[in-house]
């Protein structure tokens, strides 16, 4: 028997994207008792209420007073009846076929699958790029292996198991990512972007780190954990220090590049492209080279 999948759609004031999101979730080409839509509203002040209103019991909705992003994610996750958890941020939306795509591939050992996105503007109009491969609309998820990775902050809590070797990439685009005014995506150099992924690589190695002492049923050894979480640890220092090139604060360049290359020793980790041009960078900046 096929497992039944939670789309969890994610939202806070995108009622003008909502229609569109559970549309394309309710218009899955399978059968529809192998999946239920179920709408985290973290407390709209829009129309979203009214929005959901109009689909009776083809949904189910979740609202609360205002928690935040992360605070949704774990709701996806804990409120589900799913076997597996597809998230979808409500301003993104889905090809008819993403999720008997899905099915054709999760089994006992794939507990995460990701795909890329097309990426779109605010009137859903292509831009012609692909990517956004890991964003939240393209993670589906295996529930009771994630909750043993909550509490989430960003998609990201997920991608551990992607990384231990027990998910897949479906490497087409199975759904749209809309790139808009609102929405949390900040592409500027100076931005707290970093900061935020940054913070959620720290998190995540946090919660392996714990893990460690007692590995969940999808981890085989403790010392994979371990690996992993200092993977994590060193991304983390990787963005820590991305983050201080691009406030050009100089005072911290050496500080910071120093526990980048520490962790990374500690994770046997390679020192690539990145990590090059984030240090190429910092001597540039600091000998007032642009």
């Amino acid at each position: 028997m096929k497992p039944k999948i939670t789309c969890s759609i994610l939202c806070y004031n995108y009622g003008s994207f909502l229609s569109q999101a559970i549309d394309s979730c309710l218009n899955q080409t399978i059968d529809k008792s192998l999946f239920e839509v179920l709408v985290i509203d973290d407390g709209s002040t829009d129309n979203t209420p009214e929005i959901c209103a109009r689909y009776g019991n083809q949904i189910r909705v979740s609202r609360t007073v205002n928690q935040g992003f992360s605070r949704s994610l774990s709701r996806g996750i804990e409120e589900a009846n799913g076997e597996y958890v597809a998230y979808m941020d409500a301003d993104d939306w889905w090809a008819p076929n993403k999720l008997e795509k899905i099915l054709k591939v999760i089994n006992d050992t794939c507990l995460v699958v990701i795909h890329p996105l097309q990426e779109v503007d605010g009137e859903g109009n292509l831009l012609g790029n692909i990517g956004a491969c890991g964003n939240t609309s393209s993670v589906c998820v295996h529930r009771e292996a994630a909750l043993t990775l909550l509490p989430a902050t960003s998609e990201i809590f997920a991608r551990p198991l992607l990384d231990y070797g027990k998910g897949v990439i479906i490497n087409e685009p199975l759904g749209y990512y809309r790139i808009h005014i609102k929405s949390m995506t900040d592409r500027s150099a100076d931005s707290a972007h970093t900061a935020f992924f940054a913070k959620t690589s720290h998190v995540t190695a946090d919660r392996l780190f714990e893990l460690a002492n007692n590995p969940p049923f999808w981890a085989d050894s403790k010392e994979g954990i371990l690996k992993l979480a200092l993977w994590y640890r060193s991304e983390g220092k990787i963005k820590d220090f991305q983050r201080v090139t691009e406030l050009k604060d100089k005072k911290r360049y050496l500080a910071s590049w120093g526990q980048m290359i520490t962790s990374m020793l500690k994770s046997r980790r390679g020192f690539g492209k990145r990590e090059f041009r984030f240090s190429v960078r910092a001597i540039l900046q600091a000998l007032n080279i642009k």
